[in-house]
C-alpha cells in the first residue's frame, strides 16, 4: 500500500504515513467517502436537507420543492409524497371539524379555508382545548403529527420511506 500524499510504501496496518505523517485512508473508507458526497440539487443544499424541508409545512412546501427542484429525484419523491399524503389527511380533518362546528351543516367556504389554512399537523390539536369531545379530529391530528415527524426524520437520514399507495405514486412521478 502507498501513501496518497507522498507515495511512500506503508504497511497495511498503519494509520499514518511514516514519511510525511499523513493520515492513511483504507480502500473501504475511500469508497464510502466517494459515495457519501453530496448529490447535486437545484438549490445547492444537500438532498437530505431539501427532503426534510419538503415536509416542513406539509403539502405547501411539497409544492414549492416540486416546482423548484429539477435535478434530484430524491427531493422530488419527498415533495410528491408530502403533497399527496398531507393533502389527503387534511380533508377528513377538515370535514370532521366542519361537521362539528356547524351542527352538521356543510359550508364549502369554511371547509376550503380549513383545508388550506389549517393543514399543518400541529394546528388541529387546538381542538382538544376548545372541544374535548372531538376524538376523531384529535386522532387524525396525532396521526398526522407522528407521520410528519417520521417522514422528516427519514428524509433527513437520506431514506425513502414509501408509504402505501402514496409512495408508489411518488416514486412513479418523481
Amino acid at each position: 500500500m502507498k501513501c496518497s500524499e507522498c507515495g511512500a510504501e506503508v504497511g497495511a496496518d498503519d494509520n499514518f504515513c511514516g514519511e510525511c505523517g499523513a493520515k492513511l485512508i483504507s480502500e473501504v473508507e475511500a469508497k464510502s467517502e466517494i459515495s457519501s458526497e453530496k448529490a447535486e440539487t437545484s438549490l445547492g443544499l444537500s438532498e437530505n436537507i431539501e427532503g426534510l424541508l419538503c415536509y416542513s409545512f406539509t403539502w405547501i412546501t411539497g409544492i414549492i420543492f416540486l416546482l423548484v427542484e429539477k435535478k434530484s429525484k430524491f427531493v422530488r419523491f419527498h415533495a410528491i409524497q408530502s403533497i399527496v399524503t398531507f393533502f389527503l389527511l387534511s380533508i377528513p380533518v377538515g370535514l370532521w371539524e366542519q361537521l362539528l362546528d356547524n351542527d352538521f351543516y356543510f359550508y364549502e367556504e369554511d371547509f376550503a379555508s380549513f383545508v388550506l389554512l389549517n393543514q399543518h399537523p400541529l394546528i388541529p390539536m387546538y381542538v382538544l382545548l376548545e372541544e374535548p369531545y372531538t376524538f376523531g379530529v384529535l386522532y387524525l391530528s396525532f396521526l398526522s403529527f407522528f407521520l410528519w415527524i417520521f417522514l422528516m426524520y427519514g428524509a433527513y437520514r437520506g431514506k425513502k420511506y414509501k408509504l402505501p399507495i402514496v409512495g408508489g405514486l411518488a416514486e412513479k412521478y418523481s
